[in-house]
């Protein structure tokens, strides 16, 4: 009896660890970050305290993400910012179910909440007070007329690589992202909108199709919603 106790109750902690760590991803710091938004345009990302801008080694990304979205972008892309290249891979893999009833958020959160200083200017690659994006969102349930009762599924990423450390005071990065994130549910509960997940730091091609197969999406600000909203202008 004891020992099926005993069993028992590492098959329950066994459960737990799988469910919850299932899509996490985090950084290697001996892989280069990977980061589609900024593969499509080629950007430069801050790699040094004096924010120096570096080029992502794409040939390191090709090897740390052989199975990946981006590296198959890397190897057949004809131009920067070739979405069409990028469409062509997604279908060519069969990861498009169109139309599926939810609503799609993507939140960019992360390091664009800690910036300071100099590097202030990279919070406008996301929308850092929770009521404006709140009210974007308002502003699309209005426009698409879309049911409170839809199912909500937000997507965000935190940024928290080995890039973003001098961002990341306190454990900044999550803390902030998290509040964030609590406020816009409990804004989305107070008007009926009760059906939500939060999925955070999925490995980001999960995000993206999650996002171009969602009846409705909606975006905050920076390249990797841009992206989204692109690709389903042309499925």
């Amino acid at each position: 009896m004891k020992l099926l106790l005993i069993f028992s109750i590492i098959l329950i902690i066994l459960i737990v660890v799988f469910c919850f760590n299932i899509d996490y991803f985090s950084y290697d710091e001996n892989k280069e970050v990977y980061r589609i938004g900024d593969i499509l345009t080629n950007q430069a990302i801050c790699k040094d305290d004096n924010c120096e801008p570096v080029l992502l080694n794409l040939k390191k990304i090709i090897k740390d993400y052989p199975e990946s979205l981006g590296a198959e972008y890397i190897k057949q892309a004809k131009k920067r910012y070739d979405i069409d290249t990028l469409l062509n891979i997604i279908k060519n893999k069969n990861l498009l179910n169109k139309n599926l009833n939810y609503v799609a958020i993507h939140i960019r959160l992360g390091d664009v909440l800690c910036t300071t200083g100099k590097d202030e200017w990279m919070s406008k690659r996301g929308i850092v007070d929770f009521n404006k994006m709140y009210n974007k969102i308002k502003y699309y349930y209005n426009k698409y007329n879309i049911p409170t009762n839809t199912k909500v599924k937000i997507f965000s990423f935190f940024h928290k690589d080995h890039y973003t450390k001098k961002y990341d005071k306190n454990n900044c990065i999550e803390n902030k992202s998290i509040e964030y994130l609590n406020n816009i549910k409990n804004l989305l509960q107070k008007d009926n909108i009760n059906d939500i997940d939060i999925y955070t730091d999925r490995f980001p091609d999960m995000d993206i199709i999650d996002c171009l197969n969602a009846k409705y999406f909606i975006p905050s600000q920076g390249n990797f919603s841009g992206i989204i909203l692109n690709l389903r202008n042309k499925i």
